[in-house]
């Protein structure tokens, strides 16, 4: 009789749970924070009549729709445990970052804490993403 060997098992993608969760729930503040003040600009908010830098308010008002809207998505696929979502959501973390700092000026109240809740949301993904065992 021959002795049992143990079976390999394959590699597989391990994620830090906790950090990837508050990564989600940073992307989720954050999209629905860039979706409302987009709507904001878009349906005649305060911001709507304020000169913006470079372009108009709908441009900022549909680019800040869209990249909540992307957020939202890339919230939905941490969850999921997706290796894209962890992608999408430094991309649109990064992208939002830069249109807060071009929007600062207008509302620091909002843009200030949303720059550093996104930043906080890439270094959990970066520093915490998927790894493998």
């Amino acid at each position: 009789m021959q002795p049992v060997t143990r079976l390999r098992v394959p590699e597989v993608v391990v994620f830090d749970r906790t950090w990837i969760l508050l990564a989600a729930l940073l992307f989720v503040i954050s999209g629905s924070t860039n979706v409302v003040a987009g709507l904001g600009m878009l349906l005649g908010g305060r911001l709507s009549s304020v000169l913006t830098p470079f372009v108009d308010p709908p441009v900022w008002g549909w680019t800040l729709v869209a990249l909540g809207g992307l957020q939202a998505l890339s919230c939905l696929g941490l969850f999921a445990h997706r290796a894209w979502a962890g992608s999408l959501g430094i991309g649109t973390a990064g992208t939002t970052v830069f249109v807060q700092a071009m929007l600062l000026p207008l509302a620091p109240a909002v843009a200030g804490p949303l720059i550093g809740v996104n930043v906080l949301g890439i270094s959990s993904v970066v520093g915490r993403g998927p790894s493998s065992t």
